[in-house]
């Protein structure tokens, strides 16, 4: 059961790095190789515009319900497998992570927002089409 109000007493450093979190897997999965016209490229670009948009509305004020609930539905929404329905995905970011995080006392989430950066500045040619989509909105 997804219900926001569980959400309320967990510290804003893990509410926006679980949101971050959401969003790699939306944008890894987008950025994964999909056939023309894949209509998970759209419900994904639809999750990352939505968990950016509730991650503000949440810097602003940690106890907007309501940008806490639409994250848990982009939550699940990016981890349910729709998204990777017709495409091969892309967790290269996910995997460097994983190794960061074994050295660091970094969350999930933070090493997750630092490296992504990093990662479409090196990718950003190879992926051109698919990150003007999202971000020349």
């Amino acid at each position: 059961m997804l219900n926001p109000q569980y959400t309320m007493t967990v510290p804003a450093k893990q509410v926006i790095s679980g949101a971050f979190d959401t969003l790699s897997h939306a944008m890894e999965t987008y950025l994964g190789q999909s056939d023309t016209d894949n209509v998970s490229d759209d419900v994904a670009l639809a999750i990352m515009r939505n968990t950016v948009v509730n991650i503000r509305r949440l810097l602003i004020d940690l106890n907007d319900i309501q940008a806490r609930g639409n994250l848990m539905w982009d939550s699940a929404m990016a981890e349910n497998g729709i998204l990777k329905v017709g495409r091969l995905t892309d967790f290269q970011v996910h995997q460097i992570e994983h190794q960061l995080g074994a050295y660091t006392d970094c969350n999930h989430g933070q090493g997750l927002a630092v490296i992504h950066p990093a990662y479409y500045r090196h990718i950003v040619k190879d992926a051109e089409e698919k990150l003007t989509r999202f971000y020349g909105r």
